[in-house]
């Protein structure tokens, strides 16, 4: 058997280093880019849904071309820029009735380790995925 049917190639991997983030009541729209900004995703996010899966209503891709008029079509929705330039997305988190997105939103290099550059976190923030979530008193400690 050869290399090439027991490994078949996968798609190579792009590093999303840029982000922009546009709310309404009912969804959130995460458009990422590469750092050249030739390559774009762009991953939408309902507001409404209860279910953890069922959260992500869908991801696609663009290039440089394509993504103006997908932001033109975004902002004519009703959609605004909630936050722009994020450097990072941490992850998703749900504390006690709520999901959150955790962003960086600002760093700097401090150094350089085999090539790559390791960062400091200048500034953070906890995005609520909920338009309006409900909290619990332990909840609201832990954000604040």
């Amino acid at each position: 058997m050869s290399s090439d049917t027991e490994f078949p190639l996968r798609r190579p991997t792009v590093i999303l280093t840029g982000f922009d983030i546009y709310e309404s009541k009912t969804r959130l729209c995460i458009v990422g880019s590469n750092e050249s900004e030739g390559y774009y995703r762009v991953l939408r996010l309902s507001r409404t849904a209860t279910d953890v899966k069922r959260m992500v209503e869908g991801d696609a891709s663009y290039t440089r071309a394509q993504i103006q008029p997908a932001v033109s079509e975004i902002l004519a929705s009703g959609m605004k820029l909630v936050v722009g330039n994020v450097c990072a997305i941490l992850g998703f988190v749900r504390f006690t009735k709520a999901c959150y997105i955790s962003l960086i939103t600002a760093r700097k290099p401090v150094a350089l380790l085999g090539g790559h550059h390791v960062y400091h976190v200048e500034d953070s923030r906890l995005l609520s995925i909920a338009y309006r979530p409900e909290r619990s008193d332990a909840e609201e400690k832990s954000i604040t």
